[in-house]
């Protein structure tokens, strides 16, 4: 007869969990043999993930997820959430995604496994744009890309710098050496005001004379910048005008940028320094006191014929 654990039984136990089995076996003449037998427990089924591939672009979907499984009873089978079966998990977004793996006893393990996108693709294309009417805007974007694409108001182009002038949204895609696509747009709109930058100025003065230099852009601009060249004296500035003075014989560049509404406008105008006058009446130097102290021009704003009112510091020949 045989007795597991104290119970009556057979030769064989099927079925049976892990753990120590004691075994009495008793003959017809009442002889007995004992042994301990001990079952071994199967390795719970684990999955690890071996490789993965985040996908290239953001949004994309080549991704992939390969796991391989261990312990069990071996023989394992692998059935993906959505119906892939294999190891392997190709061509897949950013998400989690669940794997259930089966061995050849039936038993079963999931794992749950992520790939993240990568940060998207960028750029800037700028603030919306406005110009004056009958100018052209020139567009490049500071960004690296093998694929331009543009499209506007009855415009196309494959290029990085387009010039547009044409009002209405501007759209530019571009695509990566990895291949991944970005877009980005902006406004391009015409003002209404026609701006023109002008301003008054003799053609001639001597070294360390008093310099005005009158902006008569028209219509009156929102702002203006001088730019008198490295060898200037500015004495005063402002949008209205400016004192300057050189003190070095030479020709000299004056420029005046206007803007209106969005529109920019520019206007330049040379002057010749001629040597210093010679000084008389024993005033040695007047460098540090403008000889104009007032000004003013009337009508303000004017066009064609206007007065000019200036008070000097002293009489002069």
């Amino acid at each position: 007869s045989y007795a597991w654990n104290g119970a009556a039984g057979q030769s064989v136990l099927q079925n049976i969990p892990s753990g120590d089995y004691f075994l009495l076996i008793t003959d017809s003449k009442g002889c007995t043999f004992e042994e301990t037998i001990s079952v071994p427990a199967v390795p719970v089924i684990s999955i690890d993930a071996t490789r993965r591939k985040n996908p290239t672009c953001f949004g994309g979907g080549d991704g992939e997820i390969e796991v391989a499984a261990e312990g069990g009873n071996g023989a394992f089978t692998y059935l993906w959430e959505n119906g892939t079966a294999g190891n392997l998990l190709g061509s897949v977004a950013a998400g989690s995604y669940t794997v259930t793996v089966t061995d050849n006893r039936a038993c079963e393990a999931a794992g749950e496994f992520s790939i993240t996108d990568p940060e998207p693709l960028k750029f800037d294309i700028g603030p919306d744009v406005t110009v004056c009417p009958q100018q052209s805007f020139t567009a490049r974007p500071d960004v690296e890309a093998v694929s331009f694409q543009w499209s506007g108001p009855n415009f196309t182009s494959t290029s990085h710098e387009v010039i547009i002038s044409t009002p209405g949204v501007y759209l530019l895609e571009i695509i990566d050496s990895k291949g991944c696509t970005a877009e980005d747009s902006f406004s391009l709109s015409v003002s209404s005001t026609s701006l023109k930058a002008d301003l008054l100025m003799v053609s001639e003065a001597h070294a360390n004379d008093t310099i005005i230099v009158i902006d008569i852009s028209w219509p009156i601009p929102e702002s203006v910048n001088w730019d008198f060249g490295p060898k200037a004296k500015v004495i005063s500035t402002s949008n209205d005008y400016s004192l300057i003075s050189y003190e070095e014989e030479g020709l000299y560049t004056v420029t005046l940028n206007a803007v209106l509404a969005g529109c920019r406008s520019a206007y330049q105008q040379n002057i010749r320094i001629l040597k210093e006058r010679e000084v008389s009446g024993g005033r040695a130097n007047q460098d540090e006191e403008p000889s104009i102290v007032e000004y003013s021009v009337h009508p303000n704003p004017f066009r064609d014929v206007f007065n000019l009112y200036a008070r000097m510091r002293a009489l002069a020949s």
